[in-house]
């Protein structure tokens, strides 16, 4: 009888060790097949020539999937010319406009990808689009606006012009007065409130770099940096420079610790944040300097995507994986860092 129970025991543990087994082979697998499916985004970035460097201007993607950065497109730059500006997305993400120096272009949202000219902007255009209503381009220039000064709110002379369907030529459509109806996104209205713009949807530089904004840091927590425990009192705010963690999602007890900034002036109208960062390890109670992060403002903290975190600063964008180690770095001569879907290859 009892050789029994112990044989029927041992059959139990048997099927029980192999049930286990069998398991940890399906997880192991189901990891190994995640970790082998490619990231759905990819960083697009810009690289502007500075002195003494190869007078170029670059765009550049850096997979996640592969580690791999690679240039999208090139143009003949300099110092004084700008780069790229104005990029722009389809809401699909199946091309992108831009300007570089004062012509826009068109190009599929592919690798290898030839930009198209559309046409060149008026001489002195501040802003630019597509206005489905007419089926042409057009552009605003603002005559007397003291571009190297802080907006006043007060009231400027503009003109608006629109291009013949083929882009061809330009005609001067509306001479008036505008004002700013919105500072930090760079629309306009007419004297009589109506707005300059009306645009085709698409995605901006802005609307991408908004996942890192303040918005984003609703799971952010208080955080005692002494003893990298969490705190169960509020966010207090920049006045008692109180430290929060943000979570990453692959590892919720990981993440960046951060302190919020002085608000800026009344035309900002956000909330940024203060570098340095530091990468903190909750269970191990760890805390690195995340290299890279400077002292100083900006609104942008960090995006998280496909495990990897993308903390775009004033330039000098830095990639960082789930163990605050660097996997992507650019130096201070790269700008407009933000996740975007994957091109088609």
């Amino acid at each position: 009888m009892r050789w029994a129970e112990a044989s029927t025991r041992l059959r139990t543990s048997g099927r029980a060790v192999h049930f286990a087994v069998a398991i940890a082979a399906v997880l192991r697998c189901a990891s190994s097949a995640h970790a082998g499916e490619p990231c759905g985004h990819v960083v697009s970035y810009f690289r502007f020539p500075y002195q003494g460097s190869a007078p170029r201007d670059e765009w550049r993607i850096w997979n996640p999937s592969d580690r791999r950065d690679r240039l999208f497109l090139s143009f003949p730059g300099g110092v004084d010319l700008g780069g790229f500006y104005g990029v722009r997305w389809d809401t699909t993400f199946d091309h992108a406009w831009f300007a570089f120096r004062d012509s826009i272009y068109r190009v599929s949202w592919q690798l290898g990808a030839t930009p198209h000219l559309i046409t060149s902007l008026p001489v002195r255009a501040n802003r630019w689009w597509f206005n489905p209503d007419s089926g042409c381009w057009q552009a605003l220039r603002v005559t007397d606006h003291p571009w190297m000064d802080l907006p006043s709110f007060e009231r400027y002379a503009a003109e608006l012009w629109q291009t013949a369907r083929d882009g061809s030529t330009w005609r001067l459509v509306r001479a008036d007065t505008v004002e700013y109806a919105d500072w930090e996104n760079d629309r306009w209205h007419w004297i009589d409130g109506t707005p300059v713009v009306r645009e085709v949807p698409v995605r901006t530089l802005a609307d991408l770099e908004s996942e890192s904004w303040e918005g984003s840091w609703d799971a952010a927590a208080p955080i005692d940096t002494s003893k990298l425990t969490l705190r169960a009192n509020q966010v207090s705010g920049y006045l008692d420079e109180q430290w929060l963690f943000l979570p990453m999602k692959i590892t919720p007890r990981r993440g960046l610790a951060f302190r919020l900034s002085e608000p800026g002036a009344p035309e900002h109208g956000w909330q940024g944040v203060d570098g340095p960062f530091y990468f903190v390890d909750l269970d191990r109670r760890t805390k690195e300097l995340v290299q890279g992060t400077a002292d100083g403002a900006t609104r942008s903290l960090a995006a998280e995507h496909c495990g990897v975190l993308l903390i775009p600063g004033w330039g000098a964008p830095l990639v960082i994986d789930s163990s605050g180690r660097p996997v992507f770095a650019q130096p201070r001569n790269a700008q407009g860092a933000v996740w975007v879907p994957r091109p088609r290859p």
